[in-house]
């Protein structure tokens, strides 16, 4: 077990480069996110005797908020995708490291997203057609198929909502249209700073309050607009990348300025604790909404600006809450969160296809035994296959192109031409000569070429 005075309780210096404890919110969100997926699959629904906890009126846990309502999470993982994003473009900023090039930004992002999501649409696409799923509209095939590779299937009803390849890719397709921009707002940031944060807040704020209004008006009028066209468009981010973003450069500036005070891990543990209750409670505020998907897209920025309050407080932390969210088991699952995220839902469905059962509802109606064999199995399931899909695909095809990208960077070294080689062999040979011949033995310099060696 790990002893107390092992956690590092002094003085010390933070790192700007690597945040491990956003590993553990990383890995805690997708697995809140994955737990509601299953729910929604079995509709298993424990809860738990805290007998312990009955001097404080506490007799059970129901943790039913965190099933019903964990894609909020989703939120929180676009949050910290622009915090960490970020980082290297602050660093550039405020501590004069060299600011990442266009063309690298992009290499590396294309090596860590595009291996693993092109997998997944071949194999979605290939079961697709086994099973017919689209009935012999070839038209639509080939459109979900060119949508999804081009990551613009979120800009149509029947690829977004009807698409036979993997619905969870919508996020992708935000992320990937965010690291579009990113580099040219970083580059508008270094020179125009806060002007630049609040035009992104302003335009993704106009969008909701406005275009996005007037879109769930006239869907309550009874026009063709269906909120989960516009609930989830990137637009609707724009608040949570901005405050992402800003995250980055608070914590790069107080790493600048600051050194990490001890009696500073206590009421940063206590404020991170905080953010979390606020966050329960806006969980709480959105499962009682008439439309959830309204709350989740009106209540975006505050929802985001309780997400930063707690990763930041978090990583300035004491350090026993920091282990719970750094250590060598959230790291894992943060190395393989992007394939668990992708394959986690489809797994569990085919899973459910293959027990028999058409719903949810069919698994429930099985009783508790079946929705807990249903859960564990698909779990163990989606972890092996996220394991090895990065290992076996993510890791090998990224390191792949980079290193595709590191040769072509590298100098060539010229070739030597017959003429050079020759030369070469003369000139060693007279200076061979030179030294037996030369005054009390002494060899006589011999230049030779460098376009010869």
């Amino acid at each position: 077990m790990l002893g107390w005075n092992k956690l590092n309780w002094k003085d010390r210096d933070l790192s700007v480069k690597y945040i491990d404890v956003l590993d553990g919110v990383r890995a805690f969100c997708v697995l809140i996110i994955v737990w509601f997926h299953f729910w929604q699959q079995t509709w298993l629904m424990p809860v738990y005797p805290t007998p312990f906890l009955s001097w404080l009126g506490i007799e059970q846990i129901d943790p039913n908020l965190l099933r019903r309502v964990g894609y909020l999470f989703v939120d929180a993982l676009m949050l910290l995708s622009a915090f960490l994003l970020f980082l290297p473009y602050a660093r550039s900023m405020f501590l004069g490291e060299p600011e990442p090039s266009v063309k690298s930004f992009y290499k590396r992002r294309v090596a860590r997203i595009v291996p693993s999501y092109v997998l997944c649409i071949l194999i979605m696409l290939v079961i697709a057609l086994v099973q017919g799923n689209y009935h012999g509209d070839w038209k639509f095939m080939l459109k979900d198929v060119f949508t999804h590779l081009t990551f613009t299937h979120m800009f149509f009803p029947d690829t977004y909502i009807f698409s036979q390849l993997n619905g969870a890719l919508w996020v992708i397709a935000i992320e990937v249209q965010f690291y579009l921009v990113l580099p040219w707002l970083a580059k508008l940031f270094k020179k125009y700073h806060l002007l630049v944060l609040s035009g992104v807040m302003a335009v993704g704020l106009g969008f909701i309050y406005g275009f996005g209004s007037a879109w769930i008006r006239a869907g309550e009028a009874g026009l063709d607009r269906p909120i989960a066209m516009i609930y989830n468009q990137f637009p609707t981010f724009l608040p949570v990348f901005a405050i992402g973003m800003g995250c980055a450069c608070l914590y790069v500036l107080y790493v600048k300025h600051c050194k990490w005070k001890r009696a500073l891990g206590l009421p940063m543990a206590a404020v991170a604790i905080f953010a979390l209750t606020l966050i329960w409670s806006m969980m709480e505020a959105c499962m009682r909404a008439p439309n959830v998907q309204v709350w989740q897209m009106m209540y975006r920025l505050p929802l985001a600006g309780v997400f930063a309050l707690f990763m930041l407080s978090l990583a300035l932390a004491a350090k026993p809450l920091q282990v719970f969210f750094g250590n060598p088991i959230t790291k894992w699952l943060a190395a393989i969160s992007y394939n668990l995220f992708i394959w986690h839902q489809m797994l569990l469905v085919w899973m459910r296809q293959s027990f028999g059962f058409g719903s949810g509802g069919d698994v429930a109606t099985a009783g508790p035994h079946m929705q807990w064999i249903l859960t564990v199995l698909g779990l163990i399931v989606s972890l092996f296959i996220a394991w090895l899909a990065t290992t076996l695909v993510e890791k090998p095809m990224a390191n792949l192109i980079l290193r595709a990208r590191a040769r072509a960077r590298a100098p060539q070294k010229p070739k030597d031409l017959p003429t050079d080689r020759f030369l070469h062999v003369v000139l060693a040979a007279s200076a061979s000569q030179s030294a037996k011949e030369g005054d009390c033995g002494q060899a006589q310099s011999v230049a030779v070429p460098e376009s010869s060696l």
